[in-house]
């Protein structure tokens, strides 16, 4: 499981409908395009 499947996951539990709140998408540019593909278990802290 990598990180962009779990930030798909909650997502989809967090924000199911389009928000004004763009979190979601800035986290997508700002984070997931740059880690998206490690697996998880290998974030620490």
């Amino acid at each position: 499981m990598t990180i962009r499947d779990v930030f798909e996951e909650w997502c989809e539990a967090f924000y199911p409908e389009k928000s004004n709140y763009n979190t979601p998408h800035r986290v997508d540019i700002h984070i997931i395009s740059k880690i998206g593909d490690k697996d998880i278990k290998t974030l620490t802290r």
